[in-house]
């Protein structure tokens, strides 16, 4: 992926997701990964089913991970700070609004150097995943 010469907006695709007002989003998903999506999540080694908020969790920081990949300091004022917006789909944004109001965006800012607006949607149709047989082990 080559990164976006200017400062980005990302909206992570889901099934029925429709695009953030404005034209400068840019879509991003999970075909922005080269690795296996059970290797990636890990479900395999469950019991059971991921719980919801997990696999919110898992979804918001590979969102954070692309944006972050794909969008090059260089087109910056300070060529290092960049202003990034991410709209992410969580099955419960009730939930998350803590995070979001609160302590989110400034971690970001300290791991990236970067601005951050993360903005969370409903999911519209929450990935059904089934529990795995377990073995004697």
């Amino acid at each position: 992926m080559t990164p976006a010469r200017t400062p980005g907006s990302f909206w992570w695709l889901d099934h029925s997701s429709e695009q953030p007002p404005g034209p400068t989003w840019l879509p991003i998903g999970t075909a922005g990964f080269q690795e296996i999506e059970g290797r990636i999540t890990g479900h395999h080694s469950l019991r059971g089913p991921a719980p919801a908020w997990a696999d919110d969790l898992l979804r918001l920081s590979r969102a954070v991970f692309l944006a972050d990949k794909l969008t090059s300091r260089e087109a910056t004022e300070d060529r290092w700070t960049r202003r990034l917006r991410l709209s992410v789909p969580v099955s419960d944004p009730d939930r998350w609004a803590a995070a979001t109001d609160g302590p989110l965006s400034p971690l970001l800012r300290t791991l990236t150097g970067d601005l951050w607006e993360i903005s969370l949607r409903p999911l519209r149709s929450v990935p059904r995943q089934e529990p795995f047989p377990a073995d004697d082990e």
